[in-house]
């Protein structure tokens, strides 16, 4: 079965101490969702920090400038080396469509 892509946004902290509203509400739909077995929510989180859920892709990008850009062309090489997603899901950065 192909699998399910969640993009946050580069600045959305994924976890318990610093969560803001995407990630509210990805974790509560995972939590709910029959398709949790087979999503994968990529985001960016300090190494020190534990994600919601276990099915969480770090992107790390080491740069100042051009975050977002960097960010996203980062998950897009992850999304297109693994070749296994039929569905991306876009969080509140339509944008990131056209990187």
């Amino acid at each position: 079965m192909n699998k399910i892509a969640i993009i946050t946004p580069y600045k959305e902290n994924y976890n318990k101490k610093n969560a803001g509203a995407v990630s509210l509400w990805v974790k509560d739909y995972l939590a709910y969702s029959n398709t949790s077995a087979f999503t994968n929510v990529f985001g960016n989180l300090d190494s020190d920090l534990k994600p919601y859920t276990d099915n969480f892709i770090n992107v790390q990008i080491n740069t100042k400038f051009n975050k977002n850009k960097n960010y996203i062309n980062e998950i897009k090489k992850k999304i297109l080396k693994r070749n296994e997603y039929s569905t991306i899901e876009i969080h509140n950065r339509p944008q990131y469509l056209n990187a």
